[in-house]
């Protein structure tokens, strides 16, 4: 006895063997982490130095050279990507994949801290990070309504941060916008000249008299007793009432040169939200946690402070990521299910047997629940990747267990015993399921194994599919024989005489006249087998001509029910402007009926830039996609003078402000690069491509530079570093004394009055201690302005012009294929060009990745075929056919208008299994025939008689399955549902039409029985 038939007879058995995976399945489901996208660790390390008051071409020079020497050294590096702003310095060090990112991390900290004291004296410590370029907050939070921005921030700071710091899952809080409370000594420049007092004596008088310091301790009996200065102030009164000690050696009142204020520090950023001034907390989950859980805790503690928060002030969720990431699992969710469902009425309908449907309805489920347990054991969360494998597998699901169903039935139909139909109705077809299910497992394999970023997301995405591949092959040797053998009875179909059975008695009269009809096909393409071929040919021309009509984005548009708009002003801009101009957008798009609310943030490490959240009320809510308020908002931030405005649709992926197509223009000499990006950037706005088209080399703003003079400096004994000391004292000011009030800290900054550092001639009256007395900084050197280069981009150590833009039509491979185009009419010298960053180079990357994945899985899938069917002529007829199936895949696109994607690029791939399946199930009868002597054409039609129903069930069927996710919002899931839908039309067409022939043609028949004629 076999251990199919031991498996057949024995259902208990059988049934406690597939329970057992089913029921780890099920646990490991339910604790399984669920997250948006795969928790990847991309080994990316920031270094950020800030060095206020330093320009762009300071911190290049001075800052970021300097570090991307001392990082270079570092080993796996890929790129140095460095950005050199006012005020500070970013430089960000990408490894190689395979590189451990908390080692390199650690790497990168020792190589940063050898080099410390070569930085500025005025550059602040450097920040060192490994660094996610997905990394999105789990939830931001809105804090608004209170006058007193004071107030707000410190309410965020220590209440809401605190209380969102503790829950379980979070990792981080961070807050943005209002203002710290600070006391301000704002120095009158007269009256410091009048006093003969210079800034550094303030300083001074200040840091001497705030002091508390221990002064040791003294012995009392057995005991000792600390003793303490404490000196430190203790009103606002006390500040004014300081004594400082003038050049001239005399004691005057603070007050009598300053006022002294109890009020706000300069506003680093703004935030606002739906036109008021507010308060942004941003929620970072851990690594590894469970966005949806966590994401639950944060809105249950955000409502929990709602009913204490101080008078006037309110707290609104802007943005979380649980619901948005529940609703994408239930919908994947719901498409499975209800492709089963229609799996299960399409099957019934044809066969008119409710327990034939019935076992496939348990099948599919049982391996799908029992894949959860490997999903687990492989450390993967329920994510993106793993629910799109699934709804990818459901295809192959339905077709495995069809075939054993269908075929079975047969066997019954013939009258076979229930036992020994399920033995050999399984045996006829198993060549074809191990080919189906084998072919997925060396197709996706290799796909996990893909290298680049997208390889980190394929990697669950692959061995998901070949988990569910593996459990639905257990399945068709296993549950299924077992079920029909106790379920399927003989005249099943007879006794149906309603709705079901009249359907399949039709269907098989059609499907009868199908193949009459087709056997004319038949016979025309042997006796006209150059013809069939050259019509096949004509046919793939036509699909290859229609491809580059295709649109092609890497991750195609979802309407998310989120916008993101980024204000870029012009360089200089004050934040203060910057967040006005945010609010007259916020303004207009308030009036949209389909906008529910808008955030911003206004500043940060550029006071010019401002990045806002736009959240629509849902899809089925409202009149208008995405696009369409998009445009609506467009035309309005085009007129509002002195800022870049772009607006964009929220990519669940790549998450706010990633754009369409981003390119760098590279060489060697800086003013040829400009030369070649002023020619690129006419080219692409006369073609209209673009809604917004940015560079990254801004108009230059303008700074006041003072020019110290070597002999005056040295004849009055003023060193280069006092004046600069100096000078950013009395400008941007000098925050190193604290106020204490009530436990907490308050900085007592120290600086000149706003009327007192307006022009150069301010700057010039700054007054500096010499060995000569007190004098004005103006007659140590020239003050003059000048222009400024505000951003400086640097790529592996050299300058480069870094284009970013939103598409206003065309996708990015057409845009792409125009670049490029347009590029090599331009003649670039030697050094120079163009080289694609961002998501483009993803998408380019990614494409490379797959197809190389699919070279190597039709490689292994024939070499699969070869070993199952020891030959290897009909592996390569079946490869033949398998090709063929992707013509109908280019009209299908064509047609629907579905795109090129990463969906429907692994859709293909799982098309090669599917379309496998088909051709084996005709080519394993005809062979079988073949070994009985029959003629090769005869064996071929018998093959097609035997096959033809139960091809066409099963294709229809897989089409069915996956029809659902073809009208998904998402068009990563539907484009894979047009490939699938368009593969298996074509698969099912040149099975039949050219299959046969090539199968005659190559001579695969041959050595294999003796023919009878």
């Amino acid at each position: 006895m076999t251990m199919l038939e031991r498996l057949i007879k024995n259902p208990i058995t059988t049934s406690v063997f597939v329970l057992f995976f089913v029921i780890l399945g099920i646990v490991s489901m339910t604790d399984m982490v669920i997250q948006h996208k795969p928790d990847i660790d991309f080994p990316m390390a920031s270094i950020q130095v800030v060095y206020p008051g330093a320009s762009s071409s300071d911190i290049e020079n001075q800052v970021v050279k300097k570090i991307e020497n001392a990082v270079s050294e570092a080993s796996d590096i890929e790129d140095i990507i460095s950005y050199a702003n006012e005020n500070y310095g970013l430089v960000l060090v990408k490894f190689s994949l395979e590189s451990d990112p908390d080692v390199k991390a650690v790497e990168i900290k020792d190589r940063v801290e050898a080099i410390i004291k070569e930085l500025p004296e005025g550059a602040e410590k450097p920040v060192i990070s490994k660094f996610n370029i997905l990394s999105e907050p789990i939830a931001v939070l809105a804090l608004y309504g209170a006058d007193d921005e004071a107030a707000m921030h410190e309410f965020a700071e220590k209440t809401i941060k605190d209380r969102m710091a503790v829950i379980d899952g979070v990792a981080n809080v961070r807050v943005e916008g209002g203002r710290e409370r600070q006391i301000n000594i704002e120095l009158d420049s007269g009256l410091m000249r009048a006093n003969y007092t210079a800034i550094t004596d303030v300083i001074r008088a200040v840091s001497y008299k705030n002091l508390n310091m221990p002064g040791g301790s003294i012995t009392r009996g057995t005991k000792k007793v600390n003793v303490r200065l404490v000196g430190e102030y203790g009103s606002i009164e006390e500040i004014k009432n300081t004594d400082v000690i003038t050049s001239e050696g005399a004691a005057i009142k603070l007050s009598a040169i300053a006022e002294v204020k109890d009020g706000y520090g300069e506003a680093e950023a703004i935030s606002g939200y739906n036109g008021k001034k507010a308060v942004a907390v941003r929620v970072i989950g851990q690594k590894n946690g469970d966005e949806v859980l966590i994401s639950r805790r944060v809105l249950n503690e955000a409502e929990a402070l709602k009913k204490n928060l101080p008078e006037g002030m309110s707290l609104d969720v802007v943005t979380e990521k649980g619901s948005v990431i529940l609703s994408e699992t239930m919908i994947t969710f719901r498409n499975i299910i209800l492709g089963m469902a229609l799996a299960f009425i399409f099957l019934y309908l044809i066969l008119a047997d409710i327990r034939a449907a019935l076992i496939a309805s348990i099948v599919i489920p049982t391996s799908i629940l029992s894949t959860f347990f490997l999903i687990d054991k492989s450390g993967f969360t329920i994510n993106i990747m793993t629910l799109m494998a699934f709804v990818t597998a459901l295809g192959t699901l339905i077709a495995n267990a069809l075939v054993v169903i269908e075929n079975v039935s047969v066997h019954i139909e013939r009258g076979d015993d229930r036992i020994k139909a399920a033995v050999n109705g399984t045996k006829e077809v198993a060549v074809s399921v191990l080919a189906a299910a084998g072919t997925n497992l060396v197709v996706f394999t290799p796909i996990a194994f893909v290298g680049g970023i997208i390889g980190k997301f394929l990697a669950q995405f692959g061995l998901t599919v070949v988990y569910v591949s593996l459990f639905s092959l257990i399945a068709s040797f296993t549950l299924t024989p077992m079920l029909c053998a106790l379920f399927l009875r003989p005249g099943e179909k007879n006794k149906k005489g309603a709705f079901a059975g009249a359907v399949s008695k039709r269907a098989h009269i059609i499907l009868d006249a199908m193949v009459e009809k087709y056997k004319a096909v038949f016979d025309w393409a042997f006796a006209h087998r150059w013809k069939a071929m050259a019509i096949t040919g004509v046919l793939a021309a036509g699909s290859l001509f229609v491809m580059p009509y295709i649109s092609g984005d890497f991750l195609p548009h979802k309407d998310s029910s989120r916008l993101s708009i980024s204000v870029k002003a012009v360089p200089g801009t004050s934040v203060e402007r910057t967040a006005a101009i945010m609010d007259e957008i916020s303004e207009y798009v308030k009036t949209i009926p389909e906008v529910r609310d808008i955030a911003y943030t206004a500043g940060g490490n550029k006071s010019y830039t401002a990045a806002a959240v736009v959240t629509l009320v849902k899809p089925e809510q409202r009149k208008k996609s995405d696009k369409e308020i998009i445009n609506d908002i467009t035309p309005f931030a085009a007129m509002i003078p002195g800022a870049e405005i772009a607006v964009s649709a929220h990519n669940d992926l790549a998450g706010d402000h990633e754009y369409d197509i981003s390119f760098h223009v590279y060489g060697i000499e800086y003013e040829k690069i400009k030369m070649y990006a002023d020619r690129i950037e006419a080219v692409l706005k006369e073609q209209g491509y673009f809604r917004t088209l940015e560079r990254s080399d801004e108009l230059p703003s303008r700074e006041i530079r003072f020019v110290p003079d070597e002999k005056k400096m040295k004849n009055y004994g003023v060193m280069n570093a006092q004046a600069g000391m100096v000078l950013r004292s009395a400008l941007h000011g000098n925050d190193s004394a604290v106020y204490r009030e009530a436990g907490e800290e308050y900085r007592i900054n120290i600086s000149l009055a706003d009327d007192y550092k307006r022009a150069a001639e301010d700057i010039g009256n700054i007054q500096i201690i010499s060995k000569k007395g007190l004098m004005p900084l103006r007659e140590l050197g020239s003050i003059s302005e000048a222009d400024t280069e505000p951003v400086i981009k640097r790529h592996n150590k050299s300058r480069v012009i870094q284009f970013d833009g939103y598409l206003y039509k065309g996708s990015q491979t057409e845009v792409q294929r125009f670049l490029e185009a347009r590029a090599g009419e331009m003649g670039f010298e030697r050094g120079y060009g163009i080289k694609y960053v961002g998501m483009t180079e993803m998408m380019i990357d990614s494409m490379k990745s797959i197809m190389k994945a699919m070279l190597i899985a039709i490689i292994l899938t024939f070499m699969l075929l070869a070993a199952i069917l020891n030959s290897l002529k009909t592996p390569l007829a079946i490869a033949v056919s398998v090709i063929t199936s992707f013509v109908t895949v280019g009209y299908f696109l064509f047609f629907t208008r579905f795109g090129i994607n990463l969906g429907s690029m692994v859709a293909s791939i799982m098309m090669v299994g599917l379309a496998v399946n088909n051709s084996i199930l005709l080519l394993d009868y005809t062979i079988h025939k073949l070994r009985e002597g029959m003629a090769v054409r005869k064996a071929l039609w018998e093959g097609v008689k035997a096959r033809f129903r139960i091809i066409l069930v099963t294709t229809a069927a897989v089409m069915a399955g996956v029809s659902p996710a073809l009208f998904d919002s998402d068009l990563t899931r539907s484009s894979m549902a047009a490939v699938i839908m368009g593969g298996m039309i074509g698969s099912w067409i040149f099975t039949f039409f050219l299959t046969p022939v090539i199968f005659e043609m190559m001579g695969c028949h041959k050595g294999m029985g003796r023919e009878k004629s």
